[in-house]
């Protein structure tokens, strides 16, 4: 089961930390994977939820693939991450469900979860975690910690 720590967060939100470069690398030591808001503007990349906020370079993105799961926030950015095969891409609003690059299945709060279906990522929220009986693929959580604590 994979654990992502949704734009770094591990314990709860910190906004004024959330998408920020040295936050996310805090949380890929801490042993997790990442979900990270990333816009593309004038040739450039950026972190950031609402805003392009924080300025990375496609290096940054790559460096850490493995680790990070992309959400594109405008269309500059879904249109040129998809280019590369390493980074684990996806875009959605409030869609039930959407595709990675990387064939996940990410899965918006409270909509159908298939059980044992260990493609589909979870977006929890922390008073979702009693509801959650069966491990799948992956939880997406502001509170990561405490799910990978009920699971391991």
């Amino acid at each position: 089961m994979k654990f992502i720590a949704h734009r770094g967060n591990l314990k709860g939100r910190v906004p004024e930390r959330e998408n920020a470069p040295d936050y996310i690398d805090e949380a890929i030591a801490a042993g997790f994977d990442v979900e990270v808001d990333v816009w593309k503007t004038d040739d450039k990349y950026f972190l950031g939820h609402d805003d392009a906020d924080h300025e990375i370079d496609l290096i940054w993105l790559l460096e850490r693939s493995e680790n990070l799961w992309c959400h594109a926030k405008n269309l500059d950015a879904l249109h040129d991450m998809i280019h590369y095969p390493k980074l684990n891409v996806f875009w959605h609003q409030e869609d039930d469900y959407t595709m990675t690059t990387h064939n996940f299945i990410w899965t918006y709060p409270e909509c159908n979860i298939k059980e044992f279906s260990y493609r589909q990522i979870i977006l929890l929220f922390d008073w979702m975690c009693d509801e959650i009986k069966i491990p799948h693929g992956g939880i997406c959580s502001d509170e990561i910690i405490l799910y990978k604590n009920k699971y391991n």
